[in-house]
């Protein structure tokens, strides 16, 4: 075993790993989704949900949790059932690089949450219509900041404002005027219409008659085919693209709401759901003594080449990247100290620590972020082997680590052999 012979403790080793992958490339892997392996049957009747159904229930109430477009507010979401109770209480994490961090999103989340689930009450035995609109309004009252970025009706958190949805519909309404086009063309003006109208009151009632409008174009018959037949010369890619993910995406808030409703229909216990906001002890934020690094850039390129009897060295590497051993030896010290003082414990980091710590007799299958898990996140979720994680875009980010009480277990020490195996297999092929 690789990490047999380290006398370091594992967590401060991942974090050497993980300045030493970053060091070498920041996207290890392409975007992917993930196998979906079914649960063994013996468990999977124990549930009420069946797995496919926590999937899409943690899904929808992942992609809900992005409330606004702060980059630190990356929320994960598991479902945990009680037999005891018979109720499905609905785990919830923020990233935090300290105790407090997202403390006041969370509390947002749990109210918004509880207030899309108290519109069931309206009608216990009988989810019609009008509990279906209460609860889309109730959607778009939690939502409605994340919305007018994804419209582009407001300034996103980094960027200033770009062309807004509405725009780039009036672009391809004028590019695209004859008759087989003619659903597009009407359902994109009534988008225009309710977007106008939103700009004159700018009420919940108003933004939810957009998004609805929005939901019905892109279940316009060759919605992506129009989109896709606009040559780069009439618009540019990115507005292409944006077009169909922001169409696609506004349109799932009322998806969301239609699924709940549906889902409660099959399940009562979806209408009492309990929302449960998960913060890791205080212990988890504890400062790493940056005096525990004692690896070199040379040392940890020496050790897995040697591991994995590799004819590689830190010269060799550092000429295939361009820089120097003396800068890239200042470079991956830093990166690690920052790593053990600075970064982020991930949200569904979080929710595996809260599982293992307690230990429960039917444990979550469904582990989802409000984005794509990130490479760190999906390595180690696979490497856990419980929990299913739906998809990652492959990046990884430097300033993630392990909470000290999982960086002591067994699976930080498998975590570790993961990352020395992509290190090695970036070495090999030299795909830096």
């Amino acid at each position: 075993m690789a990490f047999a012979s380290c006398t370091r403790p594992p967590f401060v080793a991942c974090a050497e790993n993980i300045a030493l992958l970053y060091f070498l490339h920041d996207v290890p892997t392409p975007p992917s989704d993930n196998f979906i392996k079914p649960p063994p049957a013996g468990i999977a009747g124990k549930y009420t949900l069946t797995f496919q159904e926590e999937r899409n229930l943690v899904g929808a109430l992942a992609f809900l949790s992005r409330i606004n477009d702060n980059p630190n507010h990356i929320c994960a979401i598991a479902i945990l059932e009680a037999i005891t109770t018979e109720s499905l209480n609905v785990l919830i994490a923020i990233n935090k690089a300290k105790f407090d961090d997202g403390n006041h999103i969370l509390q947002q989340l749990k109210d918004g949450f509880e207030s899309i689930c108290s519109q069931f009450s309206q009608a216990p035995d009988s989810i019609d219509s009008d509990v279906e609109g209460a609860v889309f309004a109730a959607i778009i009252s939690m939502c409605s900041k994340r919305i007018l970025c994804r419209l582009r009706f407001t300034n996103t958190y980094r960027k200033a404002t770009r062309q807004p949805i509405t725009l780039l519909l009036q672009k391809a309404m004028a590019l695209r005027s004859v008759e087989p086009f003619h659903t597009f063309m009407e359902r994109s003006r009534d988008v225009i219409k309710f977007a106008e109208s939103w700009k004159k009151q700018e009420t919940p009632d108003k933004l939810g008659s957009l998004v609805r409008s929005i939901h019905h174009l892109s279940k316009t018959s060759g919605f992506q085919d129009v989109i896709e037949t606009i040559s780069n010369k009439e618009m540019d890619p990115c507005s292409r693209k944006y077009l169909l993910n922001g169409v696609r995406k506004v349109a799932r808030y009322f998806e969301a709401a239609r699924f709940l409703c549906n889902l409660s229909k099959k399940h009562p216990s979806i209408q009492r759901l309990r929302f449960i906001l998960i913060k890791p002890p205080l212990s988890a934020f504890e400062e790493t003594p940056a005096a525990l690094c004692t690896s070199t850039f040379s040392s940890m390129i020496a050790r897995i080449s040697s591991l994995h009897g590799l004819q590689w060295n830190a010269d060799r590497i550092c000429n295939i990247l361009g820089t120097n051993e003396i800068e890239a030896s200042r470079g991956f010290i830093g990166q690690t100290n920052k790593i053990l003082l600075e970064a982020k414990i991930h949200a569904e980091i979080q929710l595996i620590l809260h599982c293992e710590t307690n230990k429960f007799t039917l444990q979550p299958r469904v582990i989802c972020a409000s984005k794509d898990a990130c490479f760190l996140c999906n390595a180690f979720i696979l490497t856990h082997g419980k929990l299913h994680v739906p998809r990652h875009h492959g990046r990884l980010y430097p300033a993630w680590r392990l909470p000290p009480v999982l960086g002591t277990a067994e699976i930080a020490r498998q975590f570790i052999l993961i990352l020395e195996n992509q290190i090695r297999d970036s070495i090999e092929n030299s795909t830096l």
